[in-house]
């Protein structure tokens, strides 16, 4: 599935794969506000674990550490803080979009996510999106649970947030012209087969969502 975003150099799609795999784009990772980074106490199966075992040697350690000691209140960063990480020819951004709570894991919510999104693509100019494609997964999903949003309205969220900003902000630097979200046939197969009736509904309302960005402001979607 693809679409363009009406009268602005912006396009959507959606993807089935493994986002370490995909090519010639940045990719997004999110990761908790206390930038947890050991393969033992963050999930087993999240793509930021699945990243330390590809990249054992990486700058996450440094790059967390500064910003938990000049940012952080009460041992927190705010949601949407972004660290962008290069290995070799791959460009990956850890975007903080979960609350992790006292031993327990990460939780994300529809204001946490939405805050971090907002943030992540007002600020878009400041990172170096590689090739202007960015490669985002179903943040705070994977084989989890959301509390208070499903996977498909969790699909939504990123792209209106995205066509959003590509009317609030058209004439950005380094913009993001296509955004690519993957998903994982896993995930769509342990919902059952209802959800591939939900997708074809999901694909309708995010072409409906960009031919709404003409010359005026598009109205928030939740």
């Amino acid at each position: 599935f693809g679409c363009d975003i009406k009268n602005r150099e912006g396009r959507i799609k959606i993807r089935i794969g493994d986002i370490l795999n995909k090519k010639n784009g940045s990719k997004v990772i999110g990761i908790n506000d206390k930038l947890q980074n050991s393969i033992d106490t963050i999930g087993p199966n999240s793509l930021h674990s699945q990243f330390l075992r590809r990249y054992p040697q990486n700058d996450l350690d440094r790059m967390f550490s500064e910003a938990l000691s000049s940012e952080a209140e009460n041992g927190r960063v705010s949601m949407g803080k972004t660290f962008r990480c290069p290995m070799g020819d791959e460009e990956y951004l850890f975007l903080v979009m979960s609350e992790l709570e006292a031993e327990k894991a990460p939780s994300t919510e529809r204001r946490y996510l939405r805050t971090a999104l907002e943030s992540f693509f007002r600020n878009q100019s400041k990172f170096e999106i590689k090739d202007k494609r960015l490669y985002i997964p179903v943040l705070g999903k994977g084989s989890a649970a959301m509390r208070n949003l499903d996977y498909f309205d969790t699909v939504k969220m990123i792209a209106g947030e995205y066509v959003y900003s590509q009317c609030i902000y058209p004439n950005s630097a380094n913009r993001i012209e296509e955004l690519v979200i993957v998903l994982q046939l896993q995930d769509l197969f342990r919902m059952g087969c209802m959800s591939f009736v939900k997708m074809k509904k999901l694909q309708s309302d995010i072409r409906h969502m960009s031919e709404l960005c003409s010359d005026c402001l598009m109205v928030h979607e939740a």
